[in-house]
């Protein structure tokens, strides 16, 4: 792989081994995804043999394409890493620290394939984060009572989240509080980075009602 996505990658806090690994089973999930029969209603052997085939031909390059995707993370975190070592007002401090809770809420080893196909909104965040420091290094830093409540509003939900085996029989209920993990991130951008632009029209009462109540 080039040089400078060796070096992205690296930025990131994975071992080497762990982040290929990673790599290779989303690669795999993907593609079972994207098959053009149901993965999981083959039952004999050619087609098996098809599907293999078809895997093996298109799984190096499918690696390298995510990696790709990835590396692009790594420079937005190298970024970011470089700007939280700078010089900050004793004002800001607050607003740096944090910063930092939530960059290790969406960088940490394995949140890649916690992550999958979220990779292109998470380049989005930490572009949101970028803006924010720079804006904290010059004494900005309106937003941060919203973040608060937010943040409120979403330790409740963590919660169930965390104790998922109590929804197991609410699927929807679990879609729900994952979205709303993702719906905090998109008023962080909007609150934050605004110019970015946000995925879905986002408020913290929205937020509110989609945590408090988990259900469709």
């Amino acid at each position: 792989w080039p040089a400078h996505l060796a070096l992205n990658l690296a930025a990131l806090p994975y071992e080497k081994a762990a982040l290929l690994a990673d790599l290779q089973l989303v690669a795999t999930w993907r593609y079972l995804a994207q098959a053009k029969v149901d993965t999981w209603t083959v039952r004999d052997s050619s087609t098996l043999q098809q599907l293999a085939e078809e895997f093996r031909d298109r799984f190096e390059d499918e690696v390298y394409a995510l990696a790709r995707e990835i590396g692009e993370v790594g420079a937005s975190y190298r970024e970011v890493s470089a700007a939280l070592s700078g010089h900050f007002p004793l004002s800001a401090l607050g607003e740096v620290t944090r910063v930092r809770s939530q960059l290790s809420q969406l960088i940490y080893p394995g949140f890649f394939w916690d992550l999958c196909e979220g990779v292109e909104d998470l380049g989005r965040y930490l572009q949101a984060i970028a803006t924010r420091l720079q804006k904290a290094s010059q004494g900005q830093n309106s937003g941060s009572h919203q973040e608060e409540q937010a943040l409120a509003i979403w330790e409740g939900a963590r919660e169930k989240l965390e104790n998922r085996e109590n929804l197991a029989a609410d699927p929807a209920a679990i879609a729900s509080l994952i979205h709303g993990r993702w719906l905090l991130e998109e008023l962080r951008v909007s609150l934050f980075a605004q110019p970015l632009g946000t995925r879905e029209r986002v408020s913290l009462q929205r937020l509110s009602k989609l945590l408090k109540d988990p259900t469709p």
